[in-house]
């Protein structure tokens, strides 16, 4: 009976520091400047290559990552491993590989929360109703051609004793509108703003910054002259912090154009202008 009970016990304390430890996740970018920090002190030309979790949460965090640097080392490139979690960060000395390659992830990209949400809208949310088990690996990489634009692989895989599974293919960094977080800013903004255009004029993009103080529910649009609507860029509901949208409208002609920001009850415009 003793050893029954011992048993029992010892599974819910299981289950419970689970549960515990699932609600502790990072985002692929959360540790990124302890990574860099440990990579350069390896070797100062080292650039980072991808981020992978065999595993990711619903809210788009991971329990572990893990991330993989490479130097140029005559002919062939030093590959270098690194592991992460919400305590530690790990360099992984023993799997330290060379091999043949060019490509490096050179661009600033999007986090793997932004990424998932994407993917989400991509089909994953109906994968994950369809398939109530299932689990989510992300990998980061820059394609094979050097200094192509980084792209997240976001693969639904079900747990259903079937072969389904959906792959979701986001751009990382130069889609037509690429929205995340600005990891750079860390502090929450005290007001609403809404940041002038840069570059001004533009072609063929541009980028808007704004901030929001709390949790809102955000649209920015574009308009010609006429007022009438020609983008929205953003439509949906984000937590306060900083934030980044790119513009990039080829079709567009020539000319003045405003965007309009609406948080609450904050509204502002601005003047931008195309120049083709």
């Amino acid at each position: 009976m003793k050893t029954a009970l011992h048993f029992l016990f010892t599974i819910i304390i299981v289950l419970i520091y689970q549960t515990e430890v699932s609600s502790q996740g990072i985002t692929a970018r959360q540790n990124k400047q302890v990574l860099d920090s440990m990579a350069y002190k390896i070797n100062s030309a080292v650039q980072l290559v991808y981020a992978e979790s065999d595993s990711l949460l619903q809210d788009g965090t991971s329990l572990v990552w893990s991330y993989q640097y490479r130097v140029w080392n005559g002919g062939n490139q030093i590959n270098y491993y690194f592991h992460s979690d919400n305590k530690t960060t790990v360099y992984d000395s023993l799997n330290n590989q060379l091999i043949i390659g060019v490509a490096y992830i050179t661009k600033y990209w999007i986090d793997s929360d932004s990424a998932l949400a994407i993917a989400e809208k991509q089909g994953g949310e109906t994968f994950r109703k369809n398939n109530p088990r299932y689990k989510i690996k992300a990998i980061l990489s820059e394609p094979f051609v050097p200094l192509n634009t980084p792209e997240w692989y976001i693969q639904y895989i079900s747990l259903e004793g079937s072969n389904n599974s959906l792959l979701a293919t986001v751009g990382a960094e130069d889609t037509n509108i690429v929205e995340y977080v600005n990891s750079a800013i860390g502090k929450v903004p005290k007001t609403f703003t809404l940041s002038q255009n840069y570059p001004n004029p533009f072609n063929p993009s541009t980028t808007i910054n704004y901030s929001l103080p709390d949790e809102s529910r955000v649209t920015i649009k574009v308009y010609n002259v006429l007022g009438k609507e020609v983008e929205t860029l953003i439509n949906e509901e984000k937590n306060a912090g900083n934030y980044k949208v790119e513009f990039k409208n080829c079709n567009l002609p020539s000319g003045v154009y405003f965007y309009k920001m609406q948080a609450g009850n904050y509204l502002e415009i601005k003047k931008l202008m195309l120049l083709k």
